[in-house]
């Protein structure tokens, strides 16, 4: 819904379905991808390890959390599950 809102406000869709519809778009050809890659490169980080994840520091530990059913994430609380990842 951030993305939708954020095209509305900017004028560039009239709606949630049209900003939605753009959003989709911009993500099947990959030009959302592409100005990811532009952005992590103006700050200074690594395009090769967005384009080659294998370059990416390997972790000591992986914990695998399985859902006991289907469905979507509605809600990620960033900010514990990062202090759960320390």
């Amino acid at each position: 819904q951030a993305g939708e809102i954020m095209l509305i406000q900017g004028k560039i869709a009239e709606s949630e379905k049209e900003a939605r519809k753009l959003l989709e778009e911009a993500v099947s050809s990959g030009k959302a991808f592409e100005m990811f890659k532009s952005m992590v490169k103006a700050q200074g980080g690594s395009v090769e390890m967005i384009d080659d994840t294998s370059l990416l520091p390997k972790s000591k530990y992986v914990t695998e959390v399985k859902s006991e059913k289907d469905g979507n994430i509605k809600v990620l609380h960033s900010e514990k599950l990062g202090i759960l990842a320390m």
